[in-house]
């Protein structure tokens, strides 16, 4: 997977100019394939809430059935913050260090990359599947819940316990659970773990 930045292309109100003019803020990173082509989708703010755009056929049809009883989880990235947890994480670890289970399992150094689709993939094994490296869907109830309770378990994890404050969160979570609005994203904050790092807040 190549992870890039890219500026937002379309804005999020309806009228034509719209798709002209460029949103304000770059909000996230997203998945290209091995090519670097084709998101799975892009992200713009709007009054709080984030609309996905051009979704691609995975992701559009993730969010299908999306409704109050089958919430979807979007993870809005702070890259910032993830680079820098990265280098804080491989320097503590040294040479010859393995990562956790979840992260892989495999030696030090990770990546950026890395670091997010494996949060992305734990969080998804609790739900009904991932979407790139932001996306958790579809879920039922149950499953949105356990998505969210692992978000805070993260901030329990021997490894990510040790980052400063300084340097989380590394994503902030949105729940997508509108029928007649199936691509909007209203924040859902998650708690710290006591004693635990804001690792998804």
């Amino acid at each position: 997977l190549v992870l890039r930045e890219r500026t937002m292309l379309s804005c999020c109100r309806g009228d034509e100019d719209s798709e002209r003019r460029p949103c304000l803020r770059k909000l996230s990173d997203v998945v290209y394939d091995a090519e670097g082509n084709s998101a799975d989708f892009e992200f713009c703010e709007s009054g709080g809430k984030v609309v996905l755009k051009r979704l691609s056929k995975s992701a559009s049809d993730a969010l299908k059935g999306v409704g109050d009883d089958d919430p979807a989880v979007l993870l809005m990235w702070d890259v910032a913050n993830v680079n820098d947890a990265v280098a804080n994480l491989n320097a503590a670890a040294g040479a010859g260090a393995l990562t956790p289970a979840w992260l892989g399992g495999g030696p030090f150094p990770i990546t950026s990359a890395q670091l997010m689709q494996s949060i992305a993939n734990h969080l998804g094994a609790v739900g009904g599947g991932v979407v790139g490296n932001a996306l958790i869907a579809p879920n039922t109830l149950d499953q949105a819940f356990n998505v969210r309770e692992q978000c805070v378990i993260l901030g329990l994890d021997h490894l990510l316990v040790t980052l400063p404050a300084a340097v989380l969160p590394l994503a902030r979570a949105y729940t997508l659970a509108d029928r007649k609005a199936q691509t909007t994203a209203s924040p859902c904050p998650v708690l710290a773990p006591p004693g635990g790092a804001h690792v998804i807040a």
